[in-house]
């Protein structure tokens, strides 16, 4: 018997790959980190909002220097485009069909989102899709927005929906809000990621979009050995 679950899925390099990385190394640059700490600051920040990494980034910074910075990247990132991760409008096609609720959070801004969902033709695919500002960042606040939504109580919006991402920051939002189910995205020869996913909170695996069909209608994925994040 299938289960209608929440799907909440993350963005860059989960459902498109971007030139984010390329466009965050060179506007942190051309405000004074060394190429190091670009790439630092990179990796901490993944799944996390990108305003809450610039101010990591840049504890110093005044209010007018990040709000540049961001400026800076968003319009770098709108201009490099990106492109969609195989199997995903087919995936999401495939969930919709079955009749389970799709969200996206992302740690982008709303303007980059939006750019992102009119360029794969994604603007009607999500029950709700959101950016992130200083007042509602990715994280548990963008999944307490999901289960508000659907009418229901987070706790029990938290026991069946299913999370699912490339990136630390939504395993450990995930566990932070209670939510059973915590999918990593990596692919199979990764295991390097897929050992910091786990150590983050996934509890599940998987190496293609396409898998998450079957794994959104089982009725207890956690028992299942082939989406078991240690095999």
């Amino acid at each position: 018997m299938s289960v209608m679950r929440p799907v909440v899925f993350d963005l860059d390099l989960t459902l498109i790959r971007s030139a984010g990385r390329e466009a965050w190394m060179s506007v942190l640059e051309s405000h004074g980190l060394s190429s190091d700490d670009a790439e630092a600051s990179y990796l901490a920040g993944v799944g996390y909002a990108v305003g809450e990494t610039v101010r990591t980034a840049f504890p110093t910074a005044s209010q007018t220097q990040v709000s540049r910075i961001l400026e800076d990247f968003e319009a770098r990132y709108i201009t490099a485009g990106s492109k969609q991760m195989e199997g995903a409008s087919e995936t999401m096609l495939a969930l919709r069909s079955a009749g389970h609720p799709l969200y996206l959070s992302t740690g982008a801004s709303p303007t980059m989102l939006r750019v992102a969902l009119e360029t794969h033709g994604w603007l009607e695919t999500f029950d709700l899709a959101l950016g992130s500002t200083p007042e509602l960042p990715k994280g548990v606040q963008h999944l307490r927005c999901f289960a508000k939504h659907e009418g229901t109580s987070f706790v029990e919006w938290a026991r069946s929906a299913l999370t699912v991402g490339d990136g630390a920051g939504e395993m450990r939002s995930g566990v932070k809000a209670g939510l059973q189910l915590r999918c990593a995205f990596v692919p199979e020869s990764d295991r390097h990621a897929r050992e910091l996913l786990r150590d983050a909170g996934a509890n599940l695996f998987v190496t293609s979009l396409g898998e998450l069909v079957l794994l959104a209608a089982h009725q207890s994925p956690l028992s299942e050995p082939r989406w078991a994040i240690d095999r």
